[in-house]
Parts: C-alpha cells; structure tokens; sequence
C-alpha cells in the first residue's frame, strides 16, 4: 500500500479509530500504568496512618460538569477511609453537588456492606454522616471552627442501601445524638484529622486560607486537572496532599487496589493518545516521502 494515499485518508474512518480506541478499553481490563505522584501518595499514606476511628470531612463542591473527574477520587478515597476504619463526614457547599455528596458515600459504603457482617455494616449517623448543602462557603467553612452542628443544624434526608434494601433516613438535628452517634465526638475542626475538598471551583482556595491556615485543620485537595498545576506548590507544607484529575484518581484507585472507572478512563485516555500519535507519525513520514516524490 501506498503510504503517500494515506494522505487523502476520509477523516471520518480516522473518527471511526478514534471512537474505537476509547470504547474498547471499557470492556477490556488493559490496566495501563499510570505510576503514582508524590501529591497522592502522600494523601494515600496520610489516610493510612491515622488512627483507627478517626473522622474526616470531605466536602463536594462540585457539579456534574466535573464528575468524571471528581466522583471516581472521591469514592477511592472513601472507600480507603472506611476500609482503615475511619468515619466520614460529608457536607456539601454546592447547590448542585447535593446528589453527588450523597451517592459518592452511599454507594461506597453499600458496596462494602455487600461483603460484612450485620454487626460490622456501615451505617448512617454511626459510620458517617451527610449533612447537605449550606451556602456560603467561605463563611461556612469558618462556621466550623466555631461548631459544626451550629452550621448545619440537621443532617440531610437520604436513602440508605442495606442488602438491596434502600431505606428512606429523614432529616434528623445534629444534636440528637441518640440517632445520630457520631455527633457525640463531633465539635468544630477539632474532632476532624483530615478535611479533603473536592473542587471545581474557588472554594479551594477557602479551604486552605481558613480551614487550613486559620484553624490549622490538615487539608488535602481532590481538584480538576486543569486546576492541580496551581496547587502544587502548596505541597506540602500547606496542604497534606493532592489528587489531580481523573489520571490522580487512577493512581489512588492504584494504591488501594481497587481498579475502577478512572482506571478505565485513563486506559482509554492512554489508548486514544497512542492512536493520535501514530496518526501523527504516519502522517508526517508520508508527507516527507510525497515532498520526496515531487
């Protein structure tokens, strides 16, 4: 064949390859290496070393724009914490990340309820605790450090999954803490070894500035690829780690061993590259050689 007429290739039968080396690897486990960067696994060996019990505040300030990014990291790093043991706190100061707050944690913790025992099933108002949405964000994130059920006074109502069996959990106040027995050892930044935004925006910023340097709360970032580079320099004296993008997910779902939908997103990131690159090369020596013919 010649390699000159590759040239005058219909671009739609390049479209074609394309969609092709993205779709395959969702269906085929190719797992290609992303490594691991120091940012995420510093937060990896953060999460791993506390203390068994320990209770850390994610916060969701996102939207479904930045899902494919955001939701993958937030499950492997919840996932994590609940696997160590630790109890989660998720709150939320987007209005339209109110869904994604809720499914990240309760698809995580019905996941691993599938494989334990009753006694050992993670729970609403015991293993972890979803408050909702609360406007504001910069004087929210301040609220805490005076009281955390101040700030949000009743946790949100949502719908538990145990064994299949989904389970509507009203709004209930942060002060009954008979229903709500991780509120007992909760108070303000103090009661938290770890805050972890999820950012798509601004809010990040607030989190370091206040949370972090004002209250001297550990902060770690979960942030957008586009975003990281702005952030690395604040590791890792101001922030205690940083996932970036869904290629940071990858290497966190790496690190716990539990391949997911960045793993796939990544594989098939990798895939369509290593097409375009190929196109490239081919394309340029059939250039050189048709220049050559003339």
């Amino acid at each position: 064949m010649d390699i000159v007429k590759l040239m005058k290739i219909d671009r739609r039968i390049l479209f074609v390859f394309i969609f092709l080396s993205v779709l395959i690897p969702f269906f085929l486990k190719c797992n290609i290496p992303v490594g691991e960067s120091p940012e995420t696994e510093a937060l990896f060996r953060y999460i791993d070393n506390l203390p068994e019990g320990s209770i850390i505040l994610i916060s969701t300030d996102y939207d479904m724009a930045s899902r494919p990014e955001l939701y993958p990291m937030a499950k492997a790093i919840i996932r994590h914490a609940f696997m160590k043991g630790h109890k989660i706190v998720s709150i939320c100061l987007w209005p339209n990340g109110v869904g994604l707050a809720e499914n990240s944690v309760t698809e995580v913790a019905a996941k691993l309820n599938e494989k334990r025992p009753e006694d050992k099933k993670l729970r609403h108002g015991k293993d972890y605790l979803i408050t909702g949405y609360r406007a504001g964000v910069a004087i929210v994130i301040m609220s805490i450090g005076d009281s955390f059920s101040r700030t949000f006074g009743t946790c949100a109502s949502i719908t538990e999954n145990i064994d299949g069996k989904k389970t509507t959990i009203p709004s209930i106040s942060l002060d009954d803490h008979h229903r709500l027995p991780i509120m007992k050892n909760i108070k303000n930044y103090d009661s938290f070894k770890l805050t972890i935004p999820f950012a798509a925006g601004a809010s990040v910023d607030a989190w370091i500035e206040f949370a972090g340097a004002r209250y001297h709360q550990p902060v770690a970032l979960g942030v957008t690829a586009v975003s990281a580079p702005r952030y690395y320099p604040f590791f890792p004296n101001q922030i205690v780690g940083l996932v970036g993008g869904l290629k940071g997910a990858a290497e966190y779902e790496n690190l716990i061993k539990n391949p997911d939908w960045a793993t796939k997103g990544m594989d098939a990131q990798s895939a369509a590259h290593i097409l375009i690159i190929l196109f490239i090369i081919i394309g340029n020596i059939a250039y050189f050689i048709s220049i050559k013919k003339k």
